[in-house]
């Protein structure tokens, strides 16, 4: 077929620029603010309250918080008085590509306390006899990549060293190394490696204890939209008596979000020091010997929403301890607690939730 087409003139008045790239600006949902502020308060039995905070930093490269926190108070009785002391430093910094992130910190703490109220309160002691003064300082330092690279391997290990020491000659020292590890393999199966070095020194004028302990948490991670799965073992040497605990953990959603199965069975260690015992009760004598808390810890619960706006959730948990410490009044000076562990204690745990969430202010 023959077709005769007539040619075509158009003309337009507008003709558009070149197309040029733009780096695209993405709105964080967290706009980062440098801030400050200061606490001053004063309460009965001769209580000042002093808080302050220093934020620096541009919130994308840099971050940098210092707090600073003071309390002291005195009651009527006789050596009823305290004072406590608080500084800490904590910086984030970021790499010039923001893929990985480094995080240090510095803290100092200090208090001094009387063991007041003992009995009978015929006994006579001086001011120095029932002071208890500890001092700690430490520091941390650790990094982590904040996208995953071509080997889909995500890591955050990390060091921290505190000092620990009272005014009657005990000093204690604690090593911490933490070395987490995840490796994917997809988007349903990843693996987890992580290995955990924390060694304690301890020393005074008539006792040397050594505390350490490692362990390894390698475990496999199903994950899908409805079911995840973590299925792992943690191998542990507490002062070289080994020890399997278990780490089995899983989730299942019965419906959306609104309401989800959660199971799980896991061992773990509490590790005891003399800053922690002494965090728990300041009245305790100088420990003779330091068990790390061994613990293992079944449960099963469930968790969901309720409409748009509450949430809620529950776990009930059955604990078996190993070596917990207990506190036991010292019968010969009536003043102080004595250090005891008991072999093995059981527990239940009950643990509930409600929230309620008012649109997004509340």
């Amino acid at each position: 077929f023959q077709y005769n087409v007539p040619a075509q003139n158009l003309f337009f008045t507008y003709e558009s620029p070149a197309l040029k790239p733009l780096a695209i600006s993405i709105d964080s949902m967290v706009h980062w603010e440098n801030s400050n502020f200061v606490k001053v308060g004063y309460g009965n039995f001769t209580t000042p309250f002093l808080q302050a905070g220093i934020s620096l930093g541009d919130g994308v490269h840099s971050v940098l918080n210092v707090f600073g926190k003071y309390t002291s108070s005195k009651g009527p009785l006789p050596f009823q008085q305290f004072s406590k002391t608080g500084l800490q430093a904590m910086g984030i910094f970021n790499n010039e590509k923001n893929t990985q992130e480094w995080m240090g910190s510095l803290h100092y703490t200090g208090s001094t306390q009387y063991q007041y109220g003992f009995q009978p309160d015929t006994l006579v002691f001086t001011k120095d006899q029932l002071r208890q003064r500890f001092s700690s300082f430490g520091g941390k330092i650790g990094v982590r990549n904040k996208t995953i690279n071509a080997a889909s391997i995500s890591y955050n290990p990390s060091l921290s060293l505190g000092l620990f020491a009272d005014n009657h000659s005990g000093t204690e020292t604690n090593f911490i190394l933490d070395a987490p590890l995840s490796k994917s393999f997809g988007k349903i199966f990843s693996f987890d490696l992580g290995l955990t070095a924390d060694i304690t020194s301890f020393k005074s004028d008539t006792t040397t204890i050594n505390n350490n302990l490692y362990y390894l948490t390698p475990a496999v991670n199903f994950k899908t939209p409805n079911f995840i799965l973590k299925v792992g073992l943690r191998p542990s040497w507490d002062n070289q008596v080994f020890s399997m605990l278990p780490n089995f953990s899983a989730e299942a959603k019965i419906k959306d979000e609104r309401f989800i199965l959660v199971a799980g069975w896991i061992g773990y260690f509490n590790k005891t020091t003399y800053e922690y015992l002494a965090g728990l009760n300041p009245w305790i004598q100088q420990p003779q010997s330091l068990l790390n808390t061994r613990m293992s810890e079944q449960y099963a619960g469930f968790k969901g929403a309720a409409g748009s706006h509450f949430t809620y959730n529950a776990k009930v948990s059955f604990i078996k301890y190993n070596n917990q410490p207990l506190f036991l009044n010292d019968s010969i000076t009536g003043k102080s607690f004595n250090v005891v562990n008991e072999p093995t204690m059981k527990g239940i745990r009950l643990h509930g939730e409600l929230g309620y969430t008012w649109q997004e202010k509340l």
